[in-house]
């Protein structure tokens, strides 16, 4: 099982005769892989793998000596979506007193793409006001400045807030 975007594939093999051996890699699945370039070379017997989505892969390496000889050997790989940040938006913000303001937290996996399902967050307010268990963040009473944290799976992001004081009407207009 694979949790990033990267492998490295080893395959052990040796020719009687002690030719030198070519390692050619490739793989079927549900997206693209690439291998690195020591594919096709006698140094490829190790080769480093790139994923560019989640799913099971079928990685197969054919080994040819100097006479044309070949043999090949399959290996399925998984690769799973792993949580690897959180993107908090808005990523800073200005709101009055009293004011709410909601901030939205989208858990993303190694390649970018959103968690489905999306994990748990724990939502904190530090300054100038509170978060809610959904995000709502609400300004306190007093001007100042604020940090909205959430966190899922020991990864966290930060939102700044900047609480201004309300507008007032000095003099009504006659």
């Amino acid at each position: 099982m694979v949790t990033t975007r990267t492998a490295k594939l080893t395959v052990l093999a040796a020719d009687a005769a002690g030719s030198a051996l070519t390692y050619t890699w490739n793989a079927s699945g549900p997206a693209a892989v690439t291998f690195g370039a020591s594919n096709g070379t006698a140094t490829g017997k190790t080769c480093t793998a790139t994923f560019t989505a989640p799913g099971s892969y079928d990685c197969a390496v054919t080994v040819a000596n100097a006479a044309a000889q070949t043999a090949t050997g399959q290996v399925t790989v998984q690769v799973v979506s792993t949580l690897t940040n959180l993107v908090l938006t808005p990523a800073k913000t200005v709101v009055n007193q009293g004011t709410p303001s909601t901030f939205t937290a989208v858990a993303k996996d190694q390649f970018q793409v959103p968690l489905d399902p999306q994990p748990v967050v724990t939502w904190t307010a530090t300054g100038a006001g509170t978060v809610d268990a959904s995000g709502v963040f609400t300004a306190g009473a007093d001007p100042g400045d604020a940090t909205v944290t959430v966190t899922a799976g020991g990864k966290t992001d930060s939102s700044t807030v900047r609480v201004n004081a309300a507008p007032t009407i000095a003099t009504p207009v006659s």
